[in-house]
């Protein structure tokens, strides 16, 4: 499956915006998969679908992406979802 490496700046915060910080983080870009990203940040992997290439995105370039590791990122998204739907039965446990 083809993907892109794309990246884009992020900010810890309003103030590291406001003061000109931030910096440029990678992701890896599949969009035949529904627009999944894939980023390795402090060593965990963090995936989600519905990312959206913005002005303030660079391509960087076009890469072979294995058909296995699209298929359990997918299932890290649905498995997500699936926890969120259940967020209502943990915060009773906090009650």
């Amino acid at each position: 499956m083809k993907g892109r490496i794309v990246s884009e700046k992020i900010y810890e915060g309003m103030m590291d915006y406001m003061h000109g910080g931030g910096h440029r983080i990678e992701r890896l870009f599949v969009e035949e998969a529904g627009n999944l990203a894939i980023t390795i940040h402090d060593g965990d992997v963090l995936v989600w679908s519905g990312f959206d290439i913005g002005d303030g995105c660079n391509i960087h370039k076009e890469v072979e992406v294995p058909d296995a590791l699209v298929e359990k990122a997918l299932e890290l998204v649905r498995a997500k979802q699936e926890l969120n739907a259940l967020m209502p039965l943990a915060k009773k446990c906090f009650a």
